[in-house]
């Protein structure tokens, strides 16, 4: 069961369903290791991961006034700290983010109560194509005890801000423009404590966390552009790896039958 830690939010539903899509490569790699793949946070592709918004970054004058050479009313009060020192102590929170980058490993899923088309054209190919389906409760249950679960903050990078003193929230926002992926975000630590026992790969851009796939699937779906073999592949995959669960096409593309 996964760590709970109050920046880590649940969907609005418990039961609501998680999806998962990936290409033919990644399913079969699941199968073989019974576990979810972990990239690390800065391979993931997106420059503003794990960083600070512009607000942030240009409120070093605001953070050494008011942070701590000012009292709740606004009084200047004395300080054993001076101005270099805090300006030195702003720099060093802000660049924590390039240590979140390198620290955090996440697993990304897909909220949403029905299977979405937009998924499936934005990452996976069009023909060899899987989605894995769950639930949250589910996958909280299911994932280590290692294991963040929460869903992805979407924020205006150019104007808002959040609070440095924890590197969780590095990792657990995201900007608007990716609001269309409803992410949950299961997430490891490796300065965690306890610390994780999970074997890194691939130049340390991946983690193998093991979870059981019985436990966790509860349908397979292939891509609606895919054609009659590679369903017939994907069960004789899941009847091989014994899941004993459903799999079908998605219906996303179907045509309408009134």
């Amino acid at each position: 069961m996964i760590q709970q830690h109050e920046l880590f939010k649940p969907p609005h539903k418990l039961d609501i369903p998680l999806w998962r899509y990936m290409d033919l490569t990644k399913f079969i790699w699941m199968l073989h290791k019974s576990a979810l793949y972990f990239c690390r946070a800065g391979a993931l592709g997106d420059p503003y991961e794990g960083h600070y918004t512009r607000v942030m970054a240009e409120s070093e004058d605001t953070f050494v006034q008011t942070t701590f050479l000012r009292d709740s009313e606004g009084r200047r009060v004395e300080n054993t700290l001076d101005e270099r020192t805090l300006r030195y102590m702003y720099k060093s929170m802000l660049a924590n983010n390039f240590e979140a980058k390198n620290e955090f490993y996440v697993n990304c899923w897909h909220i949403n109560e029905d299977d979405s088309q937009a998924m499936w054209k934005l990452y996976t190919s069009h023909g060899d194509a899987i989605c894995v389906k769950s639930n949250y409760q589910i996958l909280a249950q299911e994932l280590p005890s290692q294991c963040f679960l929460g869903c992805i903050n979407y924020i205006d990078y150019q104007t808002a801000i959040f609070n440095l003193g924890n590197k969780f929230n590095f990792i657990i926002h995201k900007r608007k423009s990716y609001e269309h992926e409803r992410e949950l975000r299961a997430i490891v630590w490796t300065r965690a404590d306890p610390p994780h026992q999970f074997n890194v790969i691939n130049a340390d851009d991946g983690m193998i966390a093991p979870v059981t796939l019985t436990n966790v699937v509860q349908e397979i779906l292939i891509s609606p552009y895919a054609k009659p073999p590679l369903i017939e592949v994907v069960q004789g995959l899941v009847k091989k790896f014994d899941l004993g669960v459903r799999v079908r096409q998605s219906d996303v593309n179907s045509a309408p039958t009134y």
